[in-house]
């Protein structure tokens, strides 16, 4: 009996233990099966890391083939969150080694480091541009640095540093917003445009990037090359510029601040976009400007990041009398044989407006109006014409809409008319205010670019070309992707007689040595214009020239703004003279002055210009 229960016992505990194997078994199988490929994807992310290869930025040229922006080998440091110490102490100490081996701003690393909770896995970048000497120091402070990766990134360098910087733009790191907009190809860390070509051409810039497949050890060490897919640079974007005339455009402009534009008349194409304070955009090629830096940058009453050319805001001046001088003649308000008198002041009851020639200018005609700039001609053709028709004819010139240059965040300006002046300040329109329109002044608002287009429309009696800055886009194998063609923006109809009046006007004004531009005068080369000089309530006043050559069949307009340059007459018309001589040398083969030429030989008591 004994032995009989004996032997049941043993077979319950048999049938147990096999029943404990079997569904072992049935387990591991399960496992090695079933669950084989999460566990082994598991196991990869611990042991094997992709790291992206980002791909080189396409190179930029000028219209000759000279690099203004291309990439050479650098190294990136960046930092995976999830390989940080769980310990909130340890944490800290880790993240302040980091901070302090990199120079890092704290409150920026901990923003990023708050950011990246639902990708704990993805590389912050930290600092671009790394030598091989910060390299090895990061190497040797591994153990203080857990989830350190050093990654191969190509650095963009411009290799004439300040130079065209506002038509090149700068580079930056892409934000979130930019990877939930953008999409696929981009991925945390990468470097993306900014501002100016950078940004405006990033589709083609921008390569293809590649990936490394590497093993590494529980310490995070690369130990094993898995695969490699190696990264596709992006395009070659071809610009309009000139860097020569470019150059000599800045060289000219100095340190004053302002413009000069240079383009040309049948094509748009622009040849130069000197800008004034400058910024380097290589401060930015890393990816992320030193904070130092950027504070000072911010702080600059210059405001360098700002593209004058197309971004800054002031009055027309007296320019804006080719408009004035238009719209009488379209209107029948003025013809070639009407005449004002000038006294060199205007009474409108009790309000005085002066001309800029106090001594007056006796009796005028239109032509001999434009010659001399008289503002009190203007004056009186203004208020024949009223606000209304000197708006009108504004819009039609262009002002008040941007002129659709292919680069970022171009203004319009501003046109005023009656009812905006009542909707804004509930004041009526006085004839003050059109008397000071009819100048360029008062409330009307437009971009040095804008001066270039109505110049132009002069210059080809009514067609207006869109000005661009890209030429055309190659890809690896020089091949042509996309060229930019010259396209009519605006058609101006108005009576050849009217062009033939402002032609001869503009002519004069630059080389009768009573013209107020006549210092933009070149004996070799025939030049029109016209000056400018702009009201500033804050300070001195603004000077501006705008002129075309050969006067005869224009291929180059040109517009010169300074702020605070007193008359348009003196170094505004200098500046574009310059210009003007440099493009034709260039032309013709022969390398350009270094040097601001002398002040041509002006006859006592002519004018400086208005």
């Amino acid at each position: 009996m004994r032995t009989r229960s004996w032997h049941l016992r043993i077979n319950v505990v048999a049938y147990a233990i096999g029943l404990g194997l079997f569904l072992l078994l049935l387990r591991f199988g399960f496992l090695q099966i079933v669950e084989a490929g999460r566990y082994r994807t598991a196991a990869d992310e611990n042991s094997i890391r992709l790291y992206p290869l980002a791909a080189p930025r396409g190179e930029i040229t000028d219209r000759h083939g000279d690099v203004l922006a291309t990439s050479r080998p650098s190294f990136r440091a960046s930092l995976v969150p999830r390989q940080l110490p769980e310990d909130e102490t340890e944490r800290e100490a880790a993240v302040a080694a980091y901070v302090r081996a990199l120079e890092l701003d704290a409150d920026w690393l901990a923003g990023r480091l708050a950011e990246s909770w639902e990708t704990p896995i993805t590389p912050i970048r930290l600092a671009g541009g790394l030598s091989t000497e910060m390299i090895a120091r990061l190497e040797e402070r591994r153990r203080q640095l857990p989830g350190l990766v050093i990654e191969e990134e190509p650095l963009r360098v411009y290799p004439y540093g300040n130079l065209a910087a506002h038509m090149l733009g700068y580079i930056g790191e892409v934000s979130l917003a930019e990877l939930q907009e953008m999409g696929g190809r981009y991925v945390p860390g990468d470097l993306v445009g900014k501002f100016g070509v950078e940004v405006m051409a990033e589709r083609f810039l921008k390569g293809d990037n590649g990936g490394l497949e590497v093993e590494v050890d529980a310490r995070g060490r690369q130990v094993v090359l898995r695969g490699r897919r190696p990264p596709r640079s992006g395009m070659k974007v071809v610009l309009t510029i000139d860097r020569r005339l470019q150059a000599r455009a800045e060289e000219l402009l100095g340190d004053r601040k302002g413009a000069v534009i240079a383009m040309e008349a049948q094509t748009g194409e622009i040849l130069a976009m000197a800008v004034n304070p400058r910024f380097d955009p290589n401060w930015f090629a890393t990816g992320r400007i030193s904070m130092a830096r950027w504070q000072a940058v911010l702080n600059d009453p210059g405001t360098p990041l700002q593209n004058r050319a197309i971004q800054a805001l002031y009055a027309p001046g007296s320019i804006f009398k080719i408009v004035t001088t238009s719209a009488g003649l379209e209107t029948g308000e003025l013809n070639e044989e009407k005449t004002y008198e000038c006294g060199g002041i205007f009474w409108i009851k009790t309000w005085s407006y002066k001309c800029w020639n106090e001594a007056g200018h006796g009796w005028l005609n239109v032509e001999q109006a434009l010659v001399h700039s008289c503002d009190i001609f203007f004056y009186k053709s203004g208020l024949s014409l009223t606000v209304d028709s000197l708006a009108k004819y504004a819009e039609l010139y262009g002002f008040g809409e941007p002129t659709g240059i292919d680069l970022p965040s171009e203004k319009g300006g501003h046109v005023p008319t009656r009812a905006w002046k009542e909707r804004l300040f509930h004041l009526p329109w006085f004839p003050g205010n059109t008397v000071q329109m009819a100048i360029g002044q008062s409330y009307l608002l437009c971009t040095p670019l804008q001066l270039v287009q109505l110049l132009d429309l002069v210059a080809l009696e009514g067609r207006a070309v869109r000005p661009h800055v890209v030429r055309r886009v190659e890809d690896s194998g020089g091949r042509v992707v996309q060229e930019v063609r010259p396209q009519i923006s605006r058609r101006l109809s108005i009576a050849p007689q009217t062009w033939a009046l402002l032609k001869r006007g503009l002519w004069g004004a630059v080389n009768y040595s009573s013209g107020t531009g006549f210092r933009a005068h070149l004996p070799r080369l025939s030049v029109s214009g016209k000056t400018s000089t702009i009201q500033n309530p804050h300070g001195e006043n603004h000077a501006a020239f705008a002129g075309y050559a050969p006067s005869d069949q224009p291929e180059i307009v040109v517009a010169t703004f300074i702020e605070h340059g007193l008359a348009g007459g003196t170094l505004a018309a200098l500046i574009t003279r310059s210009v003007i001589s440099a493009w034709d040398d260039l032309r013709r083969g022969v390398e350009p002055e270094a040097d601001m030429p002398a002040l041509p030989v002006t006859p006592p008591g002519a004018p400086t210009g208005d």
